[in-house]
């Protein structure tokens, strides 16, 4: 479909972790060698990209880009539970997570959470929140190459939402309660007599005799008098 370039492509996952941290714990300050996924399960933390902070809360992703000096402090009441991977990628599409932070919708988070379960497979558990994880001796068949699988199903996902055009908002029709009673009310009564009923003219020469008069001598309110009769 692309031809021989693909618009986003990972090339390979140095390590990745999901720990919880201690309130007031952080990391220090370094630059990202390649790409750097933040993920926030639970609680909140604050993220250090460049030159400002961001606050990170549960469901919310960032990404920190190559070259780019980061840090990261647990903050809050709740100790914050936080799953991080540091990737390799290509392919125009990613620049559209330089300086990118989202809240997560419910096909990513299951995507992310069979990501999760891969690096469960492929590293060690850390026993200090700061420290990324070694490989594990051991890896079952297939576990580096689905845990790429699914970061790159994650990153196509979150790729397609932020180069989405915008959707104009439907402009409402004008609800009912906007328009005179009594031109609502003529409404409903034209369609009911329609269906039901056929309007017939009375005819004054017709009238005029019943009351015993002149046509001319007739009360006005005969003049232009509609009566309904069966259909």
């Amino acid at each position: 479909m692309y031809g021989d370039e693909w618009p986003l492509r990972v090339t390979g996952i140095a390590s990745a972790a999901e720990s919880e941290w201690r309130i007031g714990q952080q990391t220090p300050e370094r630059t990202c060698e390649g790409w750097l996924l933040v993920y926030v399960k639970s609680g909140m933390v604050e993220e250090l990209c460049d030159t400002h902070r961001v606050l990170l809360r549960a469901g919310q992703i960032l990404f920190h880009q190559p070259a780019e000096l980061f840090a990261m402090r647990a903050v809050g009441e709740v100790p914050p539970e936080v799953f991080r991977v540091e990737f390799t990628a290509d392919g125009s599409a990613m620049d559209s997570f330089r300086s990118c932070h989202m809240r997560l919708g419910n096909a990513e988070k299951s995507c992310l959470r069979q990501l999760a379960e891969t690096v469960r497979e492929v590293f060690q558990p850390v026993q200090d929140a700061c420290q990324m994880p070694a490989r594990r001796a051991e890896i079952p068949f297939g576990g580096k190459e689905l845990q790429t699988i699914y970061l790159a199903q994650l990153l196509y996902l979150l790729a397609r939402r932020s180069n989405a055009p915008a959707n104009k908002a439907p402009v409402p029709a004008p609800s009912r309660s906007r328009q005179p009673l009594w031109k609502a009310c003529a409404c409903t009564l034209r369609r009911t007599l329609k269906s039901r009923w056929r309007w017939t003219r009375c005819a004054m020469p017709m009238v005029a005799p019943a009351w015993h008069c002149s046509r001319r001598s007739a009360p006005a309110p005969a003049w232009g008098r509609w009566s309904i009769s069966p259909a």
